[in-house]
């Protein structure tokens, strides 16, 4: 699954470098924040759209 191709909807996240994208055996997607697992504060599963996220690291800022 490629996190590029999330919906607008998703919010900040969509751009966001811990963003990691799993599919249930259902097919549903849901959006894991891998910085959960390094600080405690943030939430696994975050609330949909996330709109201002203290922890959000863009993508492409990484990639360059």
């Amino acid at each position: 699954m490629n996190p590029q191709n999330l919906p607008k909807t998703v919010g900040q996240c969509s751009g966001c470098l811990h963003l990691r994208r799993v599919a249930s055996a259902r097919g549903s997607d849901f959006v894991l924040c891998r910085r959960a697992s390094l600080e405690p504060t943030f939430p696994r599963y975050p609330n949909l759209p996330m709109s201002d996220c203290p922890g959000y690291e863009p993508r492409a800022a990484v990639e360059d």
